[in-house]
């Protein structure tokens, strides 16, 4: 069913807003998923709709999954309803204007968009079978192979009216093996905006992974000695202690520490970090953030020193700037999210990272509990399950699992990058990175 939207904000208008916007967004998933000799497919199509409206500097904001035109002109009723009884909000200054598009790289994918479910589910079953072959004692436990397109549209009384498009597809494989020893059991998984090529090799290298922990030892004391962290375990522990403290709603409401610290030195001076929405088939680039404002590339970092936040538009205005095109939707609220996220600066081989360490640690795979590392702190909490020593100038024993705790800004202050950056889930494209300062336990 089709919904003129354009005419729903004008209804809006009518009916008392003083302003309205419509986000409107469309998902096709499919998704196989194989456990043990079994593989189950699921295949869904949701709608998700959020109305916001604003009288004076009160602000209505309602969710929906329906596309019947009567529903939704109730649902703009209620919204204008919830806006009338809302405190006013000092710091609102209007929807978003529109503004032209700053690129044109679609990360839309025909290929995928044209997975039928049975070529996903005849896909995951050879690469299942596969991974049973590789090693008669190594076995893949649990598996998916998934995408999913999305079409999203915005409107507003300012005159905006954009739609976007885009797709992704994600293979994740989870193996195990024992040995007299120990059993180890980890995952791994690919991710893309275009059909994924090297899952082979991904599970090739998972089955060398789980064979190597078999011997792990225990480390006998606690450390603080450099960390070389493979890109996938970095991307997590960016996440979860850094990204959410430079939302620049985080800022403002005093849950970040880097308030008041523009200008300010908190790296190594050789280190870049930027939020980039323009990358060709990126996982976090589209020509549109949620509110219909156009992606870009924005420095957070640059020579070591902070130059700047992600904002939405609400945020932006409460500081007099623009946005930076990272307004996300969670349900009808508006919030922030970084786009794609890139560590630069000088870089060396892998090899010649390893080589310059004469007693340190190599973190492989991913880590685990790192979600209770804390942004507004930046304190690092987490586990490296994949950790090996190095010794010399060589990666040697394998380990059993390693506590890991430091702050990500001192972790920053001492960081060399390796070359050959890799995109992650995480929508971070780095190499592997050498810290110093975090302690192993």
């Amino acid at each position: 069913m089709e919904v003129n939207f354009e005419k729903l904000i004008n209804y809006a208008l009518r009916s008392g807003a003083d302003e309205a916007e419509i986000f409107y967004v469309n998902k096709i998933s499919k998704m196989v998923k194989s456990e043990g000799e079994n593989i189950h497919p699921k295949a869904s199509v949701s709608t998700d709709i959020s109305i916001r409206v604003s009288i004076g500097k009160k602000v209505g904001s309602v969710f929906t999954t329906t596309m019947d035109e009567d529903l939704l002109r109730d649902e703009v009723h209620r919204a204008i309803s919830i806006a009338r009884v809302s405190e006013e909000d000092k710091y609102w200054n209007g929807m978003p204007d529109p503004e032209k598009p700053i690129h044109k790289h679609s990360s839309f994918s025909e290929e995928i968009a044209s997975l039928a479910i049975d070529r996903l589910i005849s896909d995951l079953d050879r690469l299942v079978d596969y991974a049973r072959r590789i090693d008669r004692d190594i076995k893949p436990f649990e598996s998916y192979l998934a995408t999913t397109i999305y079409t999203k549209k915005v409107y507003n009384s300012r005159g905006m009216n954009i739609d976007d498009k885009g797709s992704s597809m994600e293979f994740v494989i989870m193996m195990k093996g024992k040995d007299a020893g120990r059993e180890v059991s980890i995952y791994d998984y690919d991710a893309d905006t275009k059909p994924l090529t090297r899952r082979e090799e991904l599970i090739e290298d998972l089955a060398r992974r789980v064979k190597a922990l078999y011997k792990a030892k225990k480390l006998e004391s606690p450390l603080k000695v450099p960390i070389i962290f493979k890109p996938k375990p970095f991307s997590e522990l960016l996440y979860f202690s850094f990204i959410r403290a430079i939302h620049a709603n985080n800022v403002q409401e005093g849950r970040s520490p880097l308030k008041n610290k523009i200008d300010t030195i908190i790296a190594d001076k050789g280190l870049d970090i930027i939020d980039d929405g323009t990358i060709p088939w990126a996982l976090g680039t589209s020509i549109y953030d949620d509110e219909g404002i156009p992606r870009r590339k924005t420095y957070i970092i640059s020579g070591g020193k902070l130059k700047g936040f992600i904002h939405n538009t609400y945020t932006a205005r409460r500081e007099g700037v623009s946005s930076t095109g990272n307004a996300s939707r969670h349900g009808m609220m508006v919030t922030i999210a970084h786009s794609n996220i890139l560590l630069q600066g000088k870089s060396r081989e892998l090899d010649k990272l390893i080589s310059g360490i004469d007693r340190g640690i190599f973190a492989d795979g991913s880590l685990l509990n790192i979600h209770s590392s804390n942004y507004v702190t930046g304190e690092i909490n987490g586990v490296i399950y994949e950790a090996y020593t190095i010794e010399n100038g060589t990666i040697s024993d394998p380990l059993m699992p390693v506590a890991l705790s430091g702050s990500i800004y001192d972790a920053f202050k001492n960081i060399s990058l390796g070359k050959n950056a890799v995109q992650t889930a995480y929508r971070f494209i780095l190499p592997p990175v050498l810290v110093d300062g975090l302690t192993v336990a």
